[in-house]
């Protein structure tokens, strides 16, 4: 008898995140949940407005979440039985000393995917976008997040980060080599 525990499959792809059959797609949320542009605004493009609506009457409940929160939802329109919607730090407003709130976005990300017994799930390059986090510093604080995640929810089988280009897949492939 073996007390090894198998290992998830992560991998770094070059995509369009609202086509990906998961159990959880990760959302790079904004504090209000509110449809935005680039992930977020696909996202809620692709799962059509009752993905809107869920949102709104979580903020209704909870207000604003803060970074490195998150909150779930039922998937809608997607390839995906749930969404995650995590929020990462603005990183031109606090700079630097962000860097916990975004390994935390995607640890608890995974925590709550955890919750609703997700196997796989795909994670955009949280924060990069709109909130500014360096994509070249990224990866690191993201496999920080990933890592605690899955050590505490070993049910995950798969872990995928989808992000818009390649430049952006390299860093991250060079982010989790280099660790």
């Amino acid at each position: 008898m073996s007390n090894h525990v198998r290992q998830p499959v992560i991998e770094v792809v070059v995509g369009d995140i609202t086509k990906f059959a998961a159990d959880v797609i990760v959302n790079s949320a904004h504090e209000s949940l509110a449809p935005g542009g680039g992930v977020s605004g696909a996202i809620h493009k692709a799962a059509g407005p009752g993905l809107a609506a869920e949102c709104a009457e979580i903020v209704e409940t909870r207000g604003w979440l803060e970074a490195g929160q998150v909150a779930i939802t039922q998937a809608y329109n997607l390839h995906a039985k749930f969404v995650v919607h995590a929020v990462a730090p603005r990183y031109k407003e606090l700079g630097p000393s962000c860097h916990v709130q975004l390994s935390m976005a995607y640890w608890r990300a995974i925590d709550e995917a955890a919750e609703v017994g997700a196997r796989s799930i795909v994670f955009p390059s949280l924060g990069t976008g709109i909130f500014g986090f360096p994509v070249g510093a990224a990866p690191v604080y993201a496999l920080d997040g990933i890592r605690a995640g899955l050590s505490s929810n070993p049910s995950t089988e798969k872990l995928t980060i989808c992000c818009f280009s390649e430049a952006d897949a390299q860093f991250y492939r060079s982010g989790f080599e280099a660790t």
